[in-house]
């Protein structure tokens, strides 16, 4: 069992919230609200948490490192990042050796995320906005609705 506090730090839906921006926070919650229940259920789970916990003290790691992989486990999950890139994830996060994160990595998939595998999709980003019109420039003393716009057609 597992304090409230740590609930509070470890837990991937609340990972790094005290140095999160708001905007990605806000970002992070609406990718959340978006997620299948599986997903989300596993995000906000104590017993998740409790893995996490267990993975940081098999591994001797301190309580950045371990908020770190509470981090990756979300972005994860939430299909952020795809599996395959994990490796680099964790490293960038902890910092730690390659052959110490493959280790971790490997445990983070098979106790933690092995359930939800098939409901991660990594969320296609939109397609860059085009404007409808292109701005005209035309002279100030003709009306614009006397002006035909003939390209992109």
């Amino acid at each position: 069992m597992i304090s409230d506090e740590q609930y509070l730090q470890f837990n991937p839906c609340f990972a790094q919230e005290d140095i999160e921006k708001e905007e990605n926070r806000f970002k992070f919650l609406q990718l959340l609200n978006s997620l299948p229940q599986t997903v989300k259920d596993l995000l906000t789970s104590e017993s998740t948490t409790e893995k996490i916990i267990k993975i940081g003290d098999r591994f001797g790691l301190g309580e950045f490192d371990t908020e770190a992989l509470s981090l990756v486990v979300r972005k994860l999950a939430t299909g952020e990042v795809p599996v395959t890139q994990g490796v680099s994830l964790m490293v960038n996060e902890t910092g730690l050796p390659l052959e110490k994160t493959e280790s971790i990595l490997d445990l983070i998939i098979n106790d933690i995320l092995a359930p939800i595998i098939p409901n991660i999709q990594t969320p296609l980003k939109p397609p860059p906005k085009i404007p409808d019109k292109p701005d005209l420039k035309i002279d100030p003393e003709v009306n614009r609705n006397n002006v035909v716009d003939l390209r992109n057609r």
